[in-house]
């Protein structure tokens, strides 16, 4: 029986993966921003845009925020290559003929720990954004749809969180 559940989980794992990727590479071919069509300084510039108007940041803040942006991209890379590398290694373990179950809990148990370093990496980036503001930005800031600024506006089926919503 708990094998059954293993092999249960780690195919809604793998599900969960297939889909996430039609999703990215449907995206791509909309021509979202991304490194696709302008690269991440056109991102980076429109994000900086839409809070520079939003907040009124001034230069300073939005070299900091900006530094603080390109070093997340860049754990955010590192954290999600070791993720998907833990899903193939997944896939690999439940390809044998012998599949030991200690082995599938200890990789879905890596990759719910690299999961939510991703999560956490999204509200540290967040909390290290609004000590960067005034008080009078906070409250503004604080006051803006809280996916939108996580790059989840708008997802591969429409408006809201992972295209959750109305069109």
């Amino acid at each position: 029986m708990k094998k059954i559940v293993f092999i249960g989980l780690a195919l809604i794992l793998i599900a969960g993966t297939a889909f996430a990727e039609k999703a990215e590479q449907k995206g791509k071919r909309q021509g979202r921003l991304g490194l696709d069509r302008q690269g991440w300084v056109g991102h980076r510039q429109e994000m900086n845009k839409m809070l520079k108007e939003k907040l009124d940041l001034d230069q300073g803040q939005i070299r900091k925020i900006e530094k603080l942006t390109l070093t997340r991209k860049k754990e955010m890379i590192q954290l999600k290559a070791s993720e998907r590398v833990a899903r193939i290694e997944l896939f690999e373990l439940l390809a044998k003929l012998e599949t030991d179950e200690n082995e599938l809990e200890d990789q879905l148990n890596k990759i719910s720990r690299l999961t939510a370093k991703i999560q956490k990496s999204h509200i540290r980036h967040i909390l290290e954004i609004k000590k960067v503001l005034a008080k009078d930005q906070l409250e503004k800031f604080s006051g803006m749809k809280p996916f939108g600024f996580m790059g989840m506006g708008h997802g591969p089926q429409g408006p809201g969180p992972m295209g959750c919503g109305k069109r």
